[in-house]
């Protein structure tokens, strides 16, 4: 026969009263091990039964580091909600730690991801909410060429004269990356658009700035009649001696296009005046006869100037407002009435 609790004295049984190995499960008195009972440090990991340590056995605040064995907690062992920040110590949680996709953004503190806890690389697209990514997030020349995703800065992504020269990479402005009108002329460097830059049947009229079609811009011979408006070509914009008889078209030099008194001796090529070159024509011989006596008679034409007219009465030239007057095409005979053998002979242009 054993001894039993109620042979035993309150606190008979010390530490030195106790056999090495002697207490054993079946010996304990069902929640008989309470704190004041227990030597420090006397439950060693040979000496708790599996699953032993449930949370009502554990006093508040009994799991401090230095109890527990390394990788002694695994995640079953974990009450829902049981880590908050207080519990986990500084530099604590390391990347072998974390369950993949187990950390939410419910689950981090505001402010706390700084640069030195995101490794390289770790945030992708999908990582990034909606219009996350403003001007105050990003470091000083973060965004690089092979960082932005292929046409993801749209107009409303890019502030406003925020793309110098320096931000574009070679070659980066292709015409379908340039808005409607966007090109005006602050936004160009001197001399910057070259043939090559410009694409055929750019330079309309409405693009051009007055003024800036000048001598050395020109290629030769590219100034073709398609180029030019109609009266676009005035005297001011023509260089001196520009004009030469190949730039003419044929039958394109008119009398409206030529000022007063300007063709001179020295501007007709020899033998080009021919009859059909001049802006009148002269009448020769028209003879004039009267089948009774007359004082007057029509011409066929108005003379023009008047005083271009020449008249011979028989074979004497009658002189103007002495002899005879004109009025249009109208002779009036001062001189003498014409009669029925007189024959009248008038030179004249119209």
């Amino acid at each position: 026969m054993g001894i039993r609790a109620e042979q035993l004295n309150d606190s008979t049984i010390t530490a030195a009263q106790i056999a090495d190995s002697a207490v054993v499960t079946a010996k304990l008195a069902d929640s008989a091990i309470v704190t004041v009972k227990l030597a420090d440090s006397a439950l060693t990991t040979a000496k708790i039964a599996d699953s032993a340590l449930t949370t009502a056995k554990l006093a508040d605040s009994a799991i401090i580091a230095a109890k527990l064995a390394n990788t002694g907690i695994s995640t079953a062992k974990l009450a829902l909600s049981s880590i908050t920040g207080a519990q986990i110590a500084d530099t604590a949680v390391t990347a072998d730690k974390i369950k993949p996709t187990c950390i939410t953004a419910a689950h981090i503190a505001a402010t706390s991801i700084t640069t030195t806890r995101i490794a390289n690389a770790a945030i992708i697209t999908d990582k990034l909410a909606s219009s996350s990514v403003t001007a105050s997030r990003l470091a000083d020349s973060a965004v690089i060429n092979r960082k932005l995703a292929t046409t993801c800065v749209t107009a409303t992504k890019l502030q406003l004269t925020s793309i110098t020269a320096s931000q574009l990479a070679p070659l980066a402005v292709t015409g379908a990356k340039i808005n409607t009108a966007t090109i005006a002329n602050v936004k160009l460097v001197d001399s910057t658009l070259t043939e090559a830059k410009i694409a055929t049947g750019t330079l309309v009229a409405r693009v051009l700035a007055t003024n800036a079609v000048i001598t050395a811009k020109v290629l030769d011979s590219n100034i073709t009649e398609a180029k030019l408006v109609d009266s676009g070509v005035t005297s001011r914009k023509l260089a001196n001696s520009a004009v030469v008889t190949k730039k003419l078209a044929t039958s394109n030099v008119t009398t409206a296009k030529i000022a007063d008194s300007n063709i001179t001796t020295a501007k007709i090529a020899d033998a080009a005046v021919n009859t059909d070159k001049l802006g009148f024509t002269f009448v020769e011989n028209e003879k004039h006869t009267a089948a009774s006596t007359i004082t007057a008679f029509q011409l066929d034409h108005t003379p023009a100037p008047g005083s271009s007219l020449r008249l011979f009465f028989n074979v004497d030239r009658w002189r103007p407002t002495d002899d005879y007057t004109l009025s249009n095409s109208s002779v009036t005979l001062l001189k003498a009435s014409q009669a029925s053998t007189d024959v009248t002979v008038s030179d004249y242009r119209y």
